[in-house]
């Protein structure tokens, strides 16, 4: 898997956000602001398709774009990537960068404290 630019991932979400395969039309209504011309949308498509992210099957005149790769997926390999390569691999240094530089608040305190708790029992992060 690969890093998705800015742009891609804006187009992915709205695919992942969605119940059922998209027409490129639908996704174009989603994308917030609908900034981006017809061939732009296509060559962005086109590209998750090459790289695995999406299937794309021919519906009559139109073709239809469902992901191959979930949300999730790509979100665990996105965090293991930025916490190998901004964090050596160290939770703890992630961690700690956050709360100095946002505030954070106590039930986000409470949520991080459960979930140390779980992975303290041997549960999983789900």
């Amino acid at each position: 898997m690969k890093h998705l630019p800015e742009a891609q991932l804006e187009v992915m979400l709205v695919i992942w956000d969605a119940t059922e395969p998209m027409a490129r039309n639908e996704i174009q209504k989603r994308l917030p602001d609908n900034r981006w011309k017809i061939t732009t949308l296509n060559t962005f498509l086109n590209r998750l398709a090459q790289s695995g992210f999406l299937k794309v099957e021919h519906r009559g005149k139109e073709y239809i774009y469902s992901p191959l790769i979930t949300e999730e997926e790509y979100m665990a390999f996105a965090g293991k990537s930025i916490l190998k390569n901004l964090y050596g691999n160290s939770i703890k240094k992630f961690v700690a960068s956050v709360c100095s530089s946002t505030d954070l608040t106590e039930q986000e305190i409470n949520d991080l404290q459960k979930l140390l708790t779980k992975l303290k029992e041997g549960d999983t992060c789900d």
